[in-house]
């Protein structure tokens, strides 16, 4: 399962380009760009406003074959106007009947019946920045009214302001396919992961969509992923489960999660320290799509007070342009202590602090916040 080359009104240009390079057509003034060809690789964007050729992203997926016997099994299946160029650009999503060929059928084959010899295509997109729903969908091919552009309010839900998205927020675009023939139960289930990043106004490159790492593989360098706190950021591990300033209580279990940005299948290093200096270690590999969780290493946390976090995250394998070359791509959190960061365990009848003083609505420029606690 794959994206697309290029844009929505080319979608076969090329895997990686920047917006500048590829042919501008005259009806392309407001295109919409879909999901990077390739999982793992990064598409970077600015506001519509700064560059309308690349004004808003969409989610919509092909088929590719690895084999060959897939486009074999498609061959007779197909009208002359479908692609079969299932070694480059990718095959739609679509289902497809014998009718297709011989009547020109319109009926879809969900509702054909059981019997028949249908084949039936879809698939899921999901579009997501930690903590917000940005857009989710199950189709087919390309869809009207699945875009977005970058000052959407996402229905203003908590954590997203009227700005819309800001300056380094990234997305994880997720795709999900399935093609099934029911009468013989002959199934393909599918997936794919890539990121979105929110360039600075500033970008000297632009939008494009590179494969990670600036060239460690082989491949063309679309730059860091962005740069925080003064330093380039080329690979990072968003925590779930456990995160940072979790509070537990005593007897609860600790289960350490996270995705991996790029969305590869990364090493993952988690030394967690407890109050009384004792150290548990969480260590693996993240799934193809740069998911991280091992249940096995779940432990209970019996000492109340604060436990220290180190995380690491190294890349060595494969990205979409070839093996990455040591010094490999290394990296922790996001944040100004890049590896580590604190949770908390209480104990089930400790009481919950409250602020004595009274604080402003509304902080004034360089205003410092000041406030104490009792319990």
């Amino acid at each position: 399962m794959r994206g697309v080359k290029g844009v929505e009104g080319d979608p076969n240009y090329r895997q990686w380009f920047n917006f500048d390079s590829r042919p501008k057509h005259p009806q392309e003034s407001n295109t919409h760009v879909g999901p990077a060809y390739r999982s793992g690789d990064i598409t970077w964007m600015l506001d519509n406003t700064l560059d309308p050729t690349n004004s808003a992203m969409t989610n919509y997926f092909s088929l590719y074959d690895t084999k060959g016997d897939f486009a074999a099994d498609l061959k007779n299946r197909l009208s002359l106007r479908d692609s079969l160029d299932l070694d480059n650009t990718g095959l739609p999503f679509i289902s497809t009947t014998n009718h297709l060929t011989s009547t020109g059928s319109p009926i879809n084959p969900f509702f054909e019946l059981k019997d028949s010899d249908d084949h039936w295509a879809y698939y899921y997109a999901a579009s997501e920045r930690p903590g917000v729903s940005v857009r989710e969908h199950i189709g087919v091919q390309s869809s009207r009214n699945n875009y977005w552009r970058f000052s959407d309010t996402y229905n203003y839900q908590l954590g997203n302001g009227p700005q819309g998205d800001s300056i380094n927020d990234f997305k994880f675009i997720f795709g999900g396919g399935v093609y099934r023939k029911p009468l013989i139960d002959d199934n393909y289930y599918l997936g794919y992961a890539s990121t979105w990043i929110h360039l600075p106004d500033n970008d000297p490159i632009g939008g494009r969509v590179m494969p990670p790492f600036q060239g460690a593989s082989g491949g063309p360098s679309g730059g860091p992923i962005f740069s925080l706190f003064g330093k380039e950021i080329d690979i990072f591990f968003h925590p779930l489960g456990v995160r940072p300033g979790s509070i537990l209580e005593v007897g609860d279990k600790a289960a350490f999660s996270g995705h991996v940005v790029p969305n590869l299948d990364s090493e993952v290093s988690i030394e967690v320290t407890t109050p009384s200096g004792l150290r548990k270690y969480v260590k693996g590999q993240a799934n193809k799509f740069g998911y991280f969780y091992l249940p096995i290493t779940n432990f209970n946390v019996e000492e109340p007070g604060p436990y220290a976090v180190n995380i690491s995250v190294t890349h060595r394998g494969m990205t979409s342009s070839g093996a990455v070359e040591a010094p490999y791509p290394s990296g922790g959190i996001l944040g100004e202590d890049t590896n580590s960061y604190q949770f908390y365990v209480v104990k089930s009848a400790s009481k919950e602090a409250r602020i004595e003083n009274i604080l402003p609505s509304k902080l004034r420029n360089s205003e410092t916040l000041n406030f104490s606690l009792s319990t």
